[in-house]
């Protein structure tokens, strides 16, 4: 038999329940602020959360970009480097055989010539998929060779296992503004539809590192693609605010 807890100790750890919350509420308006995006506002190249944006580069390539993705170009005699600061891009590599083509992110770099991509920049991982002809990826002191229909995930550790993929349905996915997750940790698929919200969506990533999802959802209406994980999956999705979504276990999952 528990404890009886006394009222007044039940009422201070409601208050203090509550004055996190609102505390959590505050920190994530301010985060989720312009004043605090101008760092990927500056970036050569950025888009806000329910924005895409495709550009002309000089030397004859296009670049597709995400919601709240950003990138910064360098372009000289010797190299076509695309820094990716954040978000997803997709590009297609106009052929120029004296300047090879990089995508560059924290976790290592992808060289093409005369290829299309989509790159995806996640919080500790970067994901390249393929849509044709070929690419190298350098990550962490290896080497991979990815050709059309491949993808590969690769982190501060280097390249994981290369997969095979349906280039037509990555690029109707993208083209009609839907996640196509296959197999893919829960905290990387809220990661990824959180760029598409004006506020913050937390989560505790530990807690979700056990549920998988392999589903399309929709990225212009996050609002639909929450309730459509939530109706699959053993969680539960809270509104507190425009500026916050919490995403948990249901209780029931939580206390096993």
């Amino acid at each position: 038999m528990k404890p009886a807890v006394p009222a007044q100790v039940r009422r201070q750890g409601r208050n203090l329940s509550i004055f996190a919350l609102l505390a959590l509420i505050s920190a994530s308006t301010l985060l989720a602020s312009p004043y605090l995006q101008q760092g990927f506002a500056l970036a050569d190249l950025s888009t806000a959360s329910n924005e895409r944006r495709s550009e002309r580069l000089g030397d004859g390539s296009q670049i597709d970009l995400d919601a709240s993705t950003a990138v910064d170009l360098q372009y000289d005699p010797q190299q076509r480097r695309v820094n990716l600061l954040r978000g997803e891009v997709r590009v297609h590599v106009a052929d120029d055989p004296q300047r090879p083509f990089n995508v560059v992110t924290p976790q290592g770099s992808i060289r093409a010539l005369g290829t299309r991509l989509i790159v995806e920049r996640l919080e500790d991982a970067t994901i390249v998929t393929l849509l044709e002809s070929a690419a190298r990826v350098d990550s962490a002191g290896h080497s991979r060779t990815l050709n059309a229909g491949q993808r590969l995930r690769f982190d501060a550790t280097g390249p994981g296992v290369v997969q095979a993929v349906d280039s037509q349905a990555v690029e109707t996915a993208w083209n009609t503004h839907h996640l196509a997750a296959d197999d893919q940790p829960l905290s990387e698929v809220l990661e990824r539809l959180a760029r598409h919200r004006a506020g913050l969506v937390w989560f505790d990533k530990q807690a979700l590192s056990t549920l998988q999802v392999t589903a399309t959802v929709p990225t212009d209406d996050s609002d639909r693609a929450l309730r459509q994980l939530a109706g699959t999956l053993p969680i539960q999705v809270r509104q507190y605010s425009p500026w916050l979504t919490v995403v948990s276990l249901k209780p029931e999952r939580a206390g096993n």
